[in-house]
Parts: C-alpha cells; sequence; structure tokens
C-alpha cells in the first residue's frame, strides 16, 4: 500500500492535468491507480465543490481525521 499526498489549487485546470500525469505515469510504469482505494481530502465539505471533484478525479471523498499506519493525519497541529 503507498500513500501519496498532492496538494492542488483548486481549479479545473489543475485537476485535469493531476488525471493526465496519473494516466501518463500508468501508461509508461505499468503501475495504474486504483480509483476505488483512492480518496481525496478537502478543507471545505461544500456538496457542489466535492461533486465536481469526484467526476473529475472519478475517487471518493475521505474525511479527516485518520489513521494512516497507525499515525493519526489531522488538519491543524496534533492534540494530546
Amino acid at each position: 500500500m503507498l500513500m501519496t499526498f498532492v496538494f492542488y489549487r483548486t481549479n479545473n485546470k489543475s485537476f485535469t492535468n493531476l488525471s493526465i500525469f496519473v494516466k501518463t505515469y500508468g501508461d509508461f510504469s505499468g503501475q495504474y491507480l486504483n480509483n476505488s482505494k483512492s480518496s481525496f481530502f478537502t478543507m471545505d465539505n461544500f456538496s457542489r465543490f466535492v461533486t465536481k471533484i469526484q467526476r473529475l478525479l472519478s475517487c471518493s471523498h475521505g474525511c479527516l481525521p485518520f489513521n494512516y499506519l497507525g499515525v493519526p493525519i489531522v488538519v491543524g497541529a496534533p492534540k494530546c
């Protein structure tokens, strides 16, 4: 399992470029992104915005916080 964080501006061109990059990488390397196992995370949860990203990237919207290999992934400073 590989987790990669990609930070992007929230506009159509950026998401289109990300989709093209991921497909091109897969074509050259043979390592394709599994959209059913992929998620994106946003700071804003406006439903129209989230739906638009889901349509462009073909993956699900994840919820923060979550744990990765036992380490909490959170927004902001960790709290005790």
